[in-house]
């Protein structure tokens, strides 16, 4: 594939994750299921080009996000979670599987953890949110989050699989030189 053409299928990739991004306000309770789905459009683009350009998809898309969408959690859970996970993912299935699991559900917390704590003291954002929560609650929603990270995982990992399979020569097909 041309450089012109990777260029073309990673500008057509940002626009469309922007347009994601930018559906987390329009529809409410979102915030979670549209960067997750944006995610799945890096994935995309790694699948067809490689790491470098689904990493230029990654950060222009989160450029995007902060200067366009004014849903700023769905934009911080992008950043620094479903956005550039499908980039690093590799780096984590090269492990040993419990290892990989693990170092997984490690990279979640910790993304999870920094969002928040970027939203809240240095954005200002959803510190009513906080101050609802208790002790309880928030380990509670912790696990649920990582059972749903769990479940994205693998519904990533089968969605590249088939992509790979079935549709991969058609993408190939369209962006070959002529």
């Amino acid at each position: 594939m041309s450089n012109t053409s990777k260029t073309a299928l990673s500008a057509m990739a940002v626009a469309l994750g922007t347009v994601f991004m930018l559906l987390s306000s329009a529809i409410p309770f979102f915030e979670y299921a549209v960067p997750a789905a944006a995610g799945f459009i890096v994935l995309f683009v790694e699948s067809e080009v490689g790491k470098t350009w689904s990493f230029g998809t990654y950060v222009a898309t989160s450029i995007l996000g902060v200067f366009l969408v004014p849903n700023k959690e769905a934009v911080g859970i992008y950043i620094a979670l479903f956005g550039l996970y499908p980039v690093i993912r590799s780096f984590f299935d090269k492990l040993p599987k419990i290892a990989s699991y693990i170092a997984k559900c490690v990279y979640f917390v910790a993304a999870v953890l920094l969002a928040y704590f970027v939203m809240i003291k240095i954005l200002g954002i959803a510190q009513e949110m906080t101050e609802e929560l208790n002790k309880i609650t928030m380990p509670i929603l912790m696990v649920c989050g990582l059972i749903a990270f769990i479940v994205y995982d693998r519904a990533m990992f089968l969605t590249e699989k088939k992509y790979k399979i079935r549709y991969h020569k058609y993408i190939e097909k369209l962006f070959r030189r002529r």
